[in-house]
């Protein structure tokens, strides 16, 4: 058992002009073979590392003004990665337990920057993954989408210049769930709450979810409790709005839209 405490705050030059660059970063571990790495360049940004337990990596990139990073894990064999450009971005990440992955890119393609990114998860094989760029996640695919659908995503541009105010938050709780996010322009908003104790045995999902939005002012929600269910979302445009609360056995969500104004909502139980 280590325990390893590190606290850095920099001042740094850039170019022939001195600048007062005054980054800050905490890095607690404890356990063994964990690793924890921060690099920070710009002024006033943040970043906060605690790890508690064995095999626990984090690495947060920072680049700009008045980003700030906040990464907790707990357990075996997770994997956090923060990496924020532009200014004022804000990035948090929870980890409890088992084989869990998040990582928050907020890619910079002229970013204006004020995204905010917050990802808990909490038990076994969780994966969450956000971006607000889009450089870092996948694009859409058939399946779940159709190919027109896929084909239209295609035509969007990645990444997605510029982006900002974007929000994307993700919770997990137990089982093989899997989130997801990505957007590109600005002010869009993505929630997903997923909660699972398991059920399915073989070719299932046990909670999933994802949330594609590339345009301005869009809204996608969705909740899940339960089994298996599902769900995709596929926004492209302006002032779109796409609500999916599933519960019970089964279910599977597919939604798109494209253009401007569109709303759906899905409500499915048992």
């Amino acid at each position: 058992m280590k325990k390893v405490f590190l606290s850095v705050s920099a001042m740094l030059l850039v170019g022939s002009v001195a600048m007062a660059q005054n980054n800050d970063s905490k890095v607690s571990q404890t356990g063994d073979n964990n690793r924890g790495n921060v690099q920070q360049t710009g002024n006033s940004n943040d970043a906060d590392v605690t790890q508690i337990q064995d095999g626990n990596a984090s690495d947060v990139y920072q680049v700009g003004n008045w980003n700030d990073a906040t990464v907790g894990q707990d357990g075996m064999d997770n994997e956090a990665l923060i990496r924020q450009g532009s200014h004022a971005n804000d990035a948090t990440q929870t980890q409890t337990g088992n084989d869990n992955l998040a990582k928050i890119w907020q890619n910079d393609a002229q970013s204006s920057g004020h995204d905010e990114a917050v990802q808990t998860q909490t038990g076994d094989n969780n994966i969450a993954l956000a971006d607000q760029g889009t450089t870092g996640n996948r694009l859409p695919e058939n399946p779940p989408f159709t190919d027109a659908q896929e084909a239209a995503a295609d035509l969007v541009t990645v990444p997605f210049a510029s982006h900002r105010s974007n929000e994307a938050y993700q919770t997990q709780d137990g089982d093989y769930n899997y989130a997801y996010a990505s957007q590109g322009g600005e002010d869009n908003v993505s929630t997903q709450t997923q909660n699972s104790i398991g059920v399915a045995m073989d070719d299932t999902m046990i909670n999933e979810s994802s949330h594609y939005q590339y345009g301005d002012d869009n809204v996608a929600t969705s909740t899940q409790t339960g089994s298996d269910l599902g769900t995709a979302t596929l926004q492209i445009g302006t002032n779109n709005t796409d609500t999916v609360i599933q519960s019970g056995n089964g279910h599977r969500n597919v939604s798109y839209s494209n253009g401007m104004g569109n709303n759906i909502t899905v409500g499915q139980y048992n």
